[in-house]
């Protein structure tokens, strides 16, 4: 991987991985801290889904992403059984792409960059 795609992993992708790999506890908490509804974590999923298809993982990691992104926009609006079955199978995801990228799922939860932060 390039320059430009180690940026990408280290800025969207892996934060947003390590947030959804996070056990749900400590999930809970980071999107209480932060402020972050379904709705958010689905637009950051798609968003890096995207980046993704440039090559930022390893192209049998993308369909992965892909279903962490429609998970995440499932959980918006889901009642608290399916949201956390939905959780459950997109932290699953998030772990496989952490573990097959790092080693590991265990990463540190990221701080939240606002979108007119990160884009300018």
């Amino acid at each position: 991987m390039g320059p430009d795609t180690d940026e990408q992993w280290r800025r969207w992708i892996a934060p947003l991985l390590a947030n959804l790999a996070a056990d749900e506890a400590d999930h809970r908490a980071w999107a209480d801290h932060h402020g972050v509804g379904a709705a958010a974590l689905a637009d950051d999923a798609e968003f890096a889904a995207r980046l993704a298809e440039r090559g930022v993982l390893r192209p049998q990691d993308v369909p992965d992403l892909h279903a962490v992104a429609r998970l995440c926009r499932a959980l918006d609006g889901a009642d608290a059984p399916t949201a956390e079955a939905v959780r459950a199978e997109a932290r699953i995801l998030a772990r496989s792409i952490l573990t097959a990228r790092t080693g590991s799922w265990h990463h540190p939860l990221p701080r939240r960059v606002l979108p007119q932060r990160a884009h300018g």
